[in-house]
């Protein structure tokens, strides 16, 4: 984002080029600044927004999502917060901003994100045949053209692999497609670390869950992962590795 800001002013300054001109010179040293503070707050927000993700701090993620989404329907921050409380285990809050959004046309037309959103709420209300279902349809929808295109695909790759190993049925290559889905996507790093921490005590990997585990938040008992952490590190322990 960053570069991007600089490349714009490095084209405002060469439209102007050797011209003696001191408005012109003026002007456009207005726009540089205006750019580069543009910029730059977008910047602070963004990495606001990723820190507040990583450390699943939900009310910033929140406050954060509040003001990239000003100036937008309302509808479309409800939804954005009903995804953010799915992946962080908040079943409840979850489902009850998308029960508010039902008759809502931003639920209706942003079937991707609704998806995304019901696939972590089934598979934390252990409705994994139904998570599995629209884990399905989502894999069948058109991908965004652009550069976007890549991130989505990841992001789809990675929210499957999370359905198959809560339902015990990983992959091979499914470990991988999680951690370059945390990697990538802060708002499903702590989802993809509790289903990598499933699919490592699956595969007889069970001394690996610790260090997965180690750095988590202290969830409370309003999300699923409060008991999730819990009950994945009683098992690693009584699961020694088998490699």
């Amino acid at each position: 984002m960053i570069v991007r800001a600089l490349l714009l002013v490095a084209l405002l300054v060469a439209s102007v080029g050797a011209s003696p001109a001191g408005f012109e010179r003026w002007l456009v040293a207005g726009l540089s600044s205006l750019v580069l503070v543009s910029y730059f707050r977008a910047w602070r927000l963004r990495e606001r927004l990723q820190r507040s993700m990583q450390e699943a701090r939900v009310d910033d993620v929140l406050e954060s999502l509040r003001a990239q989404t000003q100036g937008q329907d309302e509808g479309v921050y409800q939804l954005l917060s009903a995804t953010a409380f799915a992946a962080f285990g908040y079943v409840e809050k979850a489902r009850r901003g998308l029960a508010q959004l039902e008759r809502s046309g931003v639920v209706r037309t942003a079937l991707e994100q609704r998806l995304i959103a019901e696939v972590f709420l089934d598979v934390f209300e252990g409705a994994r045949d139904d998570a599995l279902r629209k884990v399905s349809l989502l894999e069948s929808l058109p991908l965004p053209r652009g550069m976007i295109d890549k991130k989505v695909a990841l992001l789809r790759r990675g929210i499957a692999s999370f359905v198959r190993a809560f339902s015990h049925l990983a992959l091979p290559g499914d470990d991988a497609r999680l951690r370059g889905a945390a990697k990538e996507i802060p708002l499903i790093a702590w989802a993809m670390r509790y289903a990598r921490a499933i699919v490592a005590i699956d595969s007889g990997r069970a001394s690996d869950v610790a260090g997965l585990l180690a750095d988590a938040p202290a969830w409370p008992q309003g999300s699923a992962y409060h008991d999730y952490h819990a009950e994945l590190l009683s098992r690693a322990l009584a699961h020694p590795d088998k490699r």
